[in-house]
């Protein structure tokens, strides 16, 4: 197998309502690099994807060092109140060409707009809540923090029980499986490169991999699992770490 490679740099811009006109030029590219991934239905619509991630919503861009466009990252905040507290829900998707390396630099793009938002609203309580629609993802997120839900190591607390449906409420959307933490996209066919992530040795030795495929054995569908990362104080330090020294080591 390949070495993969780096990218080089990226960008990031706010999204109001809908996809700014200056940066629509991006769309086919975009749609490239998702349905190389996935399986669609005829009439999905790539716009629908950048679209309900709440406010604050951010669309990162990157690209290889021949400036070509290999992965992006679409992200927004959407607030709910629990027992009269804010809290501030980070909803996040991600999208890579498989040949680039491309998993510490999203989670230093996440972590990065989650310290934005907590600059701004230091007293609201601001989570991660992640669409990992493979593996690697979680297993990733479960390595980078202390603290990640569902997890390894301890049970779900309540409270990121109730997150969960509160923020599948608000985004109005409905994702019929048996388990609260998978949804399942309408459009969505199939993963299509689910048999060589299945064979990889990494996938194979690695806990925390195993015990995402236990979670969603039906991730090769197209279902994705919800995997929330409480961003304290601590668990934003921890990540930036543990992040930046993955980045510098590769």
């Amino acid at each position: 197998m390949k070495a993969k490679k780096s990218i080089h740099r990226g960008e990031v811009h706010r999204i109001e309502n809908e996809l700014p006109e200056h940066l629509k030029h991006y769309l086919p590219k975009i749609s490239k690099i998702y349905l190389s991934l996935f399986d669609e239905e005829d009439d999905y619509d790539i716009e629908s994807l950048l679209n309900n991630r709440g406010e604050h919503t951010t669309l990162g861009l990157f690209f290889s060092n021949q400036n070509k466009l290999v992965a992006f990252a679409i992200s927004g905040i959407q607030t709910i109140k629990i027992n009269s507290k804010t809290h501030a829900v980070f909803c996040a998707g991600a999208y890579s060409n498989l040949q680039y390396k491309f998993g510490n630099k999203l989670f230093l793009y996440a972590l990065i707009q989650s310290i934005k938002y907590k600059l701004k609203f230091p007293r609201h309580k601001l989570g991660y809540l992640q669409e990992s629609t493979s593996p690697a993802p979680y297993s990733l997120s479960s390595k980078n923090t202390n603290e990640c839900y569902p997890s390894i190591h301890k049970p779900t607390p309540d409270y990121v029980h109730t997150i969960i449906e509160l923020i599948k409420q608000k985004r109005n959307i409905t994702w019929p499986t048996n388990n609260a933490y998978v949804i399942k996209h309408p459009k969505r066919r199939s993963l299509k490169n689910a048999e060589r992530i299945l064979s990889s040795k990494k996938i194979k030795s690695c806990k925390y991999a195993q015990h995402y495929l236990k979670l969603n054995p039906s991730f090769s569908q197209g279902d994705a699992l919800l995997v929330y990362i409480p961003l304290s104080l601590k668990n934003i330090l921890f990540g930036v770490m543990k992040t930046t020294m993955r980045l510098i080591t590769q």
